[in-house]
């Protein structure tokens, strides 16, 4: 339904903070790789929307910013995503996700190095982990994991094996674009990353 965005459905389900919360639900508690692949291709829906493509930028929406934001005793959803990508051996499940992942990547970026946000950060004391720790959306055990797992996946590709036995060549594109984002956008640790690339 998420995808009749012009008709003004996904609108009203983004503006509802349940439907994002039983995402969430979902995230953490659901192991069929079906539901999984549907809720992954609402949650692209909705961050693929939060790009304005007539200005290349990215428009800041609070439920889903909530929604990407860690909290205590639970994981986050990027260590979902982590843990999906990294375990499953649904193709279309793993190629879904890593489409989401970089767009995440992406609107976290945004966010984060908005004008208002460092106004923000400008006004306010730092905690004693400093600034980047309270704006953070991934963990840098996770960021590296992703990273590994992609450079294993493409060195197969290379090598004419095919990334999960044969799964296609937009997973590899898509591996690709999720590392150049995590690099680029310099997420995790970054000295670590520069020993893999």
């Amino acid at each position: 339904m998420a995808c009749h965005w012009d008709c003004g459905i996904g609108p009203s389900l983004i503006n509802d903070m349940d439907i994002l919360r039983l995402c969430r639900s979902i995230l953490w508690n659901e192991n069929d790789a079906r539901v999984l692949l549907e809720t992954t291709r609402l949650l692209s829906t909705f961050l693929s929307c939060s790009i304005d493509t007539s200005h290349q930028t990215v428009i800041e929406h609070d439920n889903l910013t909530e929604f990407l934001t860690p909290i205590s005793m639970a994981p986050s959803v990027f260590h979902q995503y982590t843990l999906i990508i990294c375990n499953t051996l649904y193709s279309e499940l793993l190629l879904k996700s890593l489409e989401l992942m970089t767009r995440i990547v992406v609107y976290t970026n945004a966010i984060t190095h908005s004008i208002s946000k460092r106004r923000e950060r400008l006004t306010k004391p730092q905690s004693e982990n400093g600034e980047e720790d309270e704006y953070r959306f991934m963990d840098k055990s996770d960021t590296l994991m992703l990273v590994q797992w992609g450079a294993e996946r493409l060195e197969e590709e290379s090598r004419g094996v095919g990334i999960g036995m044969g799964f296609h060549r937009g997973i590899a594109k898509n591996v690709m674009h999720l590392l150049w984002a995590l690099m680029a956008y310099e997420c995790g640790n970054n000295r670590k990353i520069d020993t893999i690339r």
